[in-house]
């Protein structure tokens, strides 16, 4: 085999292989439906820092519309955890604590919410922050 040969049988597999890995809406989806947010956050965390917040926007805008809070309670967390600056982590933490009590209590305790969670800020921020 020539060099070219297996510089582009080498191009090819990773071509394959990248296309074939899932990307963050798969892995919301197959969230939903196995309970296991373990992978949907291990890629958000492999982003860069200024596009994680966004990527968790669409982790937990996903599996709130599919009606599964708990899993998107946990994304919120980490959001919080990581971003509590950012006005979406304001935004979800103030729709989680108005809109779903008793799942937010679940996964936010009171030093959390103390800690992370501005209302004044929260207040102005709509649903993209």
């Amino acid at each position: 085999m020539s060099t070219w040969t297996i510089v582009l049988l080498a191009a090819l597999i990773l071509a394959a292989v990248l296309w074939m890995r899932p990307g963050l809406p798969a892995r919301v989806d197959k969230a939903a439906r196995t309970g296991e947010i373990g992978p949907v956050l291990e890629a958000i965390r492999k982003l860069r820092p200024k596009a994680q917040p966004a990527a968790y926007n669409v982790a937990i805008r996903r599996l709130w519309n599919a009606w599964e809070r708990d899993l998107a309670m946990q994304v919120v967390r980490e959001l919080a955890e990581a971003h509590a600056d950012e006005p979406v982590a304001q935004y979800w933490l103030r729709q989680a604590l108005t809109l779903e009590p008793e799942s937010a209590r679940r996964f936010l305790d009171d030093a959390f919410v103390n800690g992370h969670y501005d209302p004044v800020k929260a207040a102005r921020c709509g649903p993209v922050g």
